[in-house]
């Protein structure tokens, strides 16, 4: 979930004062850190106890393609 909330977070500060700042950049660089260090944990403990819900193989790949902007 953590992800989900933070893919708007992220294009907001990427685009914050015009998308040139380099300290909007850095905290958008830290949103998206945070987002892939989650995804990582998430992974892990799925794999770990075989935690596998409908609700984290239907959220997790499109938390995985917004944060990523792929298709």
């Amino acid at each position: 979930m953590l992800r989900l909330i933070l893919v708007p977070a992220f294009v907001a500060l990427m685009l914050g004062n015009g998308g040139y700042d380099p300290a909007w950049r850095s905290f958008a660089w830290a949103a998206f850190a945070i987002a892939m260090i989650t995804d990582l944990f998430d992974g892990h403990l799925a794999r770990t106890y075989n935690l596998v819900t409908d609700f984290g193989k239907i959220a997790d790949p499109i938390a995985d393609k917004a944060i990523m902007g792929r298709r």
